[in-house]
């Protein structure tokens, strides 16, 4: 943690802004010094006060909430703080933002599952979830969640398909970006630059948010099936748009999509475009109202999406462009 993280950590734990998480682990590491003890907070003196501190931690079996806390036993426990590599803490490192983005919950007994190989591995966790687990990827997760919500900490690439279960729903922390879903399947990765995280729905609704200094989640997109973000945690920055590759969806949640008959005889082009929308969960407009006289004739069953909307535009003298989750058609249309 750098010194302007630290500045940061103790200002907003005396301004009262600290999440629960942060201001119990202040409380907790302090409670465990002897107040009569404390030695004068400087440069001299702090390697002696984390050896100490370090040493009581490993033989404290409880802890007792604290009441009162002075300004002192903040500026020491926040010292502390900085100094300490605490396994139940995030923090960026000096390449990122320096905000604080999640503080795994004390109680819990944390696995870590880092993938050393050069292939996928998959995690089966307590609710039946799944993770694909990239190479050089890793993820933290408890072995027995939350009874009000799952919890888990991936860093780099990682696939989910998260057990449906609404009242215990399931979130993903990333960095500072958090993935809140109930029951679905999507990707999480890094962007293509640096500071850059994207988000990709293959089934089910995903909602993402970016944390903030201050704890709070604030702005965020709502993701459905073949729609992704790529999310800036520098400047938290949404931009949603469409995955590269979208999937036809099954017709009922979780099976394999079937092979549908896209099979048309001089069929208003707005059925057409209504029944290629209806089979990706994309919405496809018309610019033009003329292009309903438009007829199509043709098969385009088992062509990927794009491949069918350059067939069907190209016999209408039409072109199409994706703006954000949507595909809008352009044309003269026909009389």
């Amino acid at each position: 943690m750098t010194r302007q993280e630290f500045h940061t950590l103790l200002q907003r734990y005396i301004a009262g802004k600290s999440t629960e998480s942060e201001k119990a682990l202040v409380d907790q590491w302090y409670e465990l010094l002897d107040d009569a003890d404390l030695p004068a907070i400087d440069n001299t003196e702090l390697n002696t006060l984390e050896d100490s501190l370090w040493e009581k931690i490993q033989d404290a079996t409880t802890i007792t909430p604290v009441r009162r806390i002075s300004y002192r036993k903040i500026a020491v426990a926040a010292a502390i703080i900085g100094m300490l590599m605490v396994p139940a803490v995030y923090w960026f490192t000096h390449r990122q933002p320096a905000v604080w983005y999640a503080a795994i919950p004390a109680a819990q007994t944390m696995h870590e599952q880092v993938n050393n190989t050069q292939q996928i591995i998959t995690i089966t966790l307590e609710d039946h979830s799944k993770i694909s687990l990239y190479p050089g990827a890793s993820v933290r997760y408890p072995l027995h969640f939350d009874a009000a919500r799952r919890e888990v900490y991936l860093n780099g690439q990682g696939f989910f398909e998260v057990h449906k279960n609404p009242q215990q729903p399931f979130y993903v922390y990333n960095h500072n970006m958090t993935t809140h879903v109930l029951g679905t399947s999507f990707m999480i990765k890094p962007g293509k630059e640096e500071g850059l995280m994207e988000v990709a729905v293959r089934t089910g609704r995903v909602e993402v948010t970016g944390q903030q200094p201050d704890g709070n989640n604030k702005n965020g997109v709502i993701l459905t099936p073949n729609q992704q973000v790529v999310y800036d945690e520098r400047k938290n920055r949404f931009e949603s748009s469409l995955v590269e590759k979208p999937e036809p969806l099954p017709a009922v949640p979780g099976a394999v999509p079937e092979k549908q008959n896209m099979l048309f005889e001089d069929t208003p082009l707005r059925q057409v475009l209504a029944a290629i929308g209806a089979q990706y969960g994309i919405e496809i407009v018309e610019e033009n109202e003329n292009l309903d006289n438009c007829p199509f004739t043709g098969d385009i069953s088992g062509q990927p999406l794009y491949n069918k909307l350059d067939l069907v535009c190209q016999s209408v003298k039409a072109t199409y462009e994706i703006k954000g989750t949507r595909i809008l058609v352009r044309g003269k249309g026909c009389n």
